[in-house]
């Protein structure tokens, strides 16, 4: 009987050994999983945000070379403008000097050349 205890109590003691080594490969197994998944999840999420980055830095570029093409189509209109408006102002002034000038006798005139002069001061 003693030796039926003691065999049972050997196969016992192996059938646990067995069970904690399954266990332990189980676990082992189990945390290699999850690291794998959390590793190709991070890659991914990593993979995912250069997307968006790389997707807003596109829109960004683009839209910066936009506005730079606006204000220099704006400030060459602005600019063409400007001219045109001070050789108007010019051409007016003189219009309005010679007109002037014509129209007056000749005692007046030092009149209108003080007003040029003080035009330009």
């Amino acid at each position: 009987m003693e030796s039926v205890m003691r065999a049972m109590w050997w196969s016992m003691r192996r059938m646990i050994w067995v069970i904690w080594v399954i266990w332990v490969i189980w676990v082992i197994w189990v945390i290699w999983v999850i690291w794998v998944i959390w590793v190709i999840w991070v890659i991914w999420f990593m993979w995912w945000s250069m997307r968006w980055m790389i997707w807003v830095m596109w829109w960004m570029w683009w839209s910066m070379i936009w506005v730079i093409w606006f204000m220099w189509w704006s400030m060459r209109w602005m600019i063409w403008v400007m001219w045109w408006m001070w050789w108007s102002m010019i051409w007016v002034i003189w219009f309005m000097w010679w007109s002037m000038w014509r129209s007056m006798r000749w005692s007046m005139r030092w009149i209108l050349w003080l007003l040029w002069f003080l035009w330009f001061l």
